[in-house]
């Protein structure tokens, strides 16, 4: 049945037709039917030590256990150069076992792991035959760093060729990089970067034996399907599924076995016809052709990681970025579609609940945010009551992460899991009372910067620090003190205002993002109480060069002032990317020593230098002088005037003369011009004497002007 008539029964309404579209501006993804996927293996040496049962090919197996039809698949091998061992063709979930093949063909004998020859590799591949309604997609699975044959280059070189060079093309063309790593011989860092500079993921696992979970995440991160969650009564499923695909993580040595919402117990070895079981010796994958309705119960599990997979009409689509930033609001959006079509009854929002909760993937922790969504027009939802359920959500600390959301009516449940990243802000503000003897622009021994690499905040030194989303721990605390007119909300809705003298730093932090665009610009602004705003010096500091600092000794007095800093960039694929800090509330109360001609007062959005006092008797003196000498200028020339005779009318160049000379235009503009045209030596039509030009010092009659 589907949810317009579940909804309409319940309420005994009519059906309620459903609108064909909301407009791009309220379109949300779904899950994504197409995916063009290149698999790079590492298939150097190392791979006998960190994986020596082969653990990696059991992961890998289970993305093909997720693949459609309407997939295509490319296997490559890598090591000092990396081989094609699948092209790019489209697969077939019935010939899995040939592909499988495929993959555990790759041997691990290499010396060398070049990773920079595998993603070129993927990136011909993708680009030779590209699909415009297919997701392009790399998944580079390795136990190692850059490490090529020294003969080709050295491993920085061939790093900055491959950050600098390939990855900023990839973003541009929408190909991403997914990143597998395991051991502890990985270089996290660079796998994390390559993912990232490709708006792609990055999976990190101390061991191969967890090597499938990562494939499971990466599954949920490129389709986006829809699931069913495996919980202590297994897995509930509706009337309304098709197809249902369960991935169950189990022990070692395990059996499972499942029972249907009808008593039928099924495993791998007895089961109908129309079930397939995949088994390893970590996970089963089985898939039921329109299981019956009702709770599936699985035996002989202790975790609750699995889940199912569910092919039905009725989906639950999400809006929401697999990169986000630090501490930037981002609007959470999900609804209901069935089939293609938009779910839309004006009563929705009393029937269905959507609720959502979001939890770190990269260490043990409880979820950091648990929510509902609303439809009610607040909390950043857009429209009230138009079948779009939202609210602004805020993760200060980065990292990886996963999205569960739930819609859930009466008679069924959706769900999506959406792993995402959370990186640093690309600029951040902070204030610190330093140590004595630091100077800004090049101050040694106090606290470490904040907000430097991968982290927001400061190190407590012997410094006082007060960095974005806090306020400084020795520094006073003006809290009830008059904020500036300017107005704009305080750090996490607070209105608290740092309060200190001359000596205190400002600090404006730069991700290491930053250092790869082509160009880049950084302002720091203060506006007063009068709404007054200035643009403030800032000067790189000697200890670290992605931090520029400023004292607020050079604030123009004291008072109230709203700081904040803003980024200018060009990526270099000539992107544009603008960004800016929180702001920090800022009162200087003793007057420091001032900084003269630095500060600059901008006024809307135009910069003028101070203005420097004009001495006024000097320029009174001169203005009378001026207005005495104009006079007697001015009656002289009147007492002139008198014997000035009629002035001669103006000469007006007759229109035969006009012709003449556009016809001579003419001629002179051709290729080829034969002096003895007639033009040349006579003006046709009537002729109209052109007066003979005066000589050089005769003047006309009548006139005092030549």
């Amino acid at each position: 049945m589907g949810l317009a008539l579940i909804v309409a029964a319940l309420l005994r309404l009519p059906p309620c037709s459903i609108p064909p579209s909301f407009g791009e501006e309220h379109e949300l993804t779904g899950q994504t039917s197409k995916l063009d996927v290149v698999l790079l293996v590492d298939s150097s040496g190392s791979m006998l030590s960190t994986d020596p049962l082969r653990l990696r090919y059991e992961g890998a197996k289970l993305l093909l256990q997720f693949l459609s039809k309407e997939d295509r698949l490319a296997v490559v091998s890598f090591a000092a150069t990396a081989s094609v061992t699948r092209p790019l063709s489209q697969f077939d979930p019935a010939q899995s076992d040939v592909v499988m093949k495929e993959i555990e063909g790759v041997e691990a004998t290499g010396m060398f792991t070049d990773l920079l020859e595998a993603i070129k590799t993927g990136k011909s591949l993708l680009e030779s035959d590209p699909r415009d309604d297919a997701q392009r997609v790399m998944v580079l699975l390795s136990d190692g760093k850059m490490e090529p044959d020294p003969v080709v280059a050295l491993p920085m070189a061939r790093t900055q060729d491959l950050v600098n060079n390939y990855l900023p093309d990839l973003k541009a063309k929408e190909i991403k990089v997914h990143t597998l790593a395991f051991s502890d011989q990985a270089d996290r860092a660079l796998l994390s970067e390559v993912a990232g500079a490709s708006d792609g993921l990055s999976w990190y696992t101390l061991s191969p034996n967890e090597i499938h979970k990562s494939f499971a995440d990466l599954f949920l991160t490129v389709k986006r399907p829809q699931v069913v969650p495996l919980t202590s009564r297994g897995f509930r499923i509706d009337d309304d599924v098709q197809e249902a695909t369960f991935y169950i993580v189990h022990d070692e040595g395990v059996t499972l076995t499942m029972t249907s919402p009808k008593g039928q117990t099924i495993s791998e070895i007895e089961k109908p016809d129309k079930v397939k079981w995949f088994s390893s010796s970590q996970f089963d994958v089985v898939t039921l052709e329109k299981p019956a309705k009702g709770d599936w119960q699985v035996h002989g599990v202790t975790s609750s990681d699995g889940f199912a997979t569910v092919l039905t009409n009725l989906k639950l689509t999400t809006e929401w970025p697999t990169t986000v930033r630090s501490d930037e609001p981002v609007l959470l959006q999900g609804r209901l579609y069935e089939s293609d079509k938009p779910v839309a009854l004006p009563s929705m929002s009393g029937v269905i609940k959507y609720a959502f909760q979001i939890s770190p993937t990269d260490k043990v922790s409880e979820p950091i945010i648990r929510e509902t969504l609303v439809d009610d027009g607040t909390l950043g939802d857009k429209i009230e009551k138009d079948g779009i359920f939202g609210r602004l959500v805020t993760i200060h600390e980065p990292g990886e992460y996963k999205l569960t959301i739930v819609a859930r009516g009466p008679t069924f449940q959706r769900t999506q899991q959406l792993p995402f990243r959370v990186r640093p802000r690309l600029i951040t503000l902070s204030a610190e009372l330093p140590a004595e003897g630091h100077n800004a622009g090049g101050h040694h021994g106090g606290n470490s910067a904040p907000g430097t690499g991968e982290h927001a905040g400061g190190e407590q030194g012997d410094g006082h620090t007060a960095p974005e989303g806090a306020h400084g721990a020795e520094g006073e605390h003006a809290s009830d003190a008059e904020e500036p007119k300017a107005g704009g909300s305080g750090v996490e809705g607070k209105n608290e205002i740092l309060k200190g003298d001359g000596r205190w730093l400002f600090r404006v932090t730069l991700s290491s993002e930053v250092t790869s665009f082509k160009k880049y610009e950084v302002k720091l602004t203060a506006r007063n109480s009068d709404r007054k705003k200035y643009e403030l010096p800032l000067k790189k500091s000697l200890d670290d060069p992605t931090v520029l600092e400023f004292l607020a000794a050079g604030l123009p007095a004291d008072g109230h002032y709203l700081i904040e800093a803003k980024l200018i960039a060009e990526t270099k694929k000539r992107q544009e990317v603008e960004a800016e800090s929180r702001p920090v509330r800022f009162e200087r109360v003793t007057s420091g020593k001032e900084i003269e001609n630095t500060v600059k007062i901008v006024v809307e959005g135009e910069e003028k230098e101070p203005a420097t006092p004009l001495p006024f008797i000097p320029i009174l003196c001169v203005l009378v002088a001026n207005c005495g000498v104009g006079g007697a200028v001015f009656l002289k020339l009147r007492k002139g005037q008198a014997n000035v005779g009629p002035i001669a009318e103006k000469y007006t160049t007759p229109p035969e003369v006009v012709a003449f000379i556009e016809q001579l235009e003419e001629r002179a503009a051709m290729t080829e011009v034969d002096v003895n045209d007639p033009i040349f030596t006579e003006v046709q039509g009537p002729q109209t004497p052109i007066p003979d030009a005066p000589a050089p010092d005769a003047e006309p009659e009548g006139s005092q002007e030549s």
